[in-house]
């Protein structure tokens, strides 16, 4: 196997910086913290950089009151992300499995897929009267770019 991709490499469970990911660990993390981490991942090229977190994150992000004893209020993802310096944000319940990841940002251009061998048929079952698909993958991805993803884990 040596170099080639054979399995999807994970960013989230990353405990410890290495070339292709930088690891904040914050015990208490503020919209700073998610900032710097942000900054963290080098963009040469200018391609879109994304923020994967819970909904809870986000909304922990969104709150804010104008004054003492104000009420709540929420901005919206697109204030979000531009506070805290990505294009976009994506929110997905699957960061919630590891609760110490509060965010991850990657270049999704520098996160590469490769597809080799994949088999499509469809074929019948005249006993059942039904058409059956049948859809397999040899599907891996990698990290390619230098310092292209980040990870904000709570300590």
């Amino acid at each position: 196997i040596g170099n080639k991709v054979t399995t999807f490499e994970s960013i989230g469970n990353k405990a410890a910086s290495d070339l292709f990911t930088t690891v904040s660990v914050e015990a208490t993390p503020t919209v700073e913290d998610y900032r710097a981490t942000v900054d963290t991942v080098k963009n040469p090229n200018g391609a879109k950089k994304i923020a994967v977190m819970s909904q809870e994150t986000l909304t922990d992000l969104a709150a804010f009151v104008y004054g003492t004893g104000g009420t709540i209020h929420y901005r919206t993802r697109e204030e979000v992300a531009g506070q805290i310096g990505v294009d976009e944000i994506f929110v997905t319940d699957v960061l919630e499995v590891n609760a110490n990841v509060k965010m991850v940002v990657l270049i999704p251009d520098e996160y590469w897929v490769r597809e080799k061998k994949s088999i499509e048929v469809a074929y019948p079952t005249y006993e059942k009267n039904v058409m059956n698909y049948q859809k397999e993958r040899n599907i891996g991805g990698a990290i390619h770019g230098m310092f292209s993803t980040a990870v904000l884990r709570i300590a």
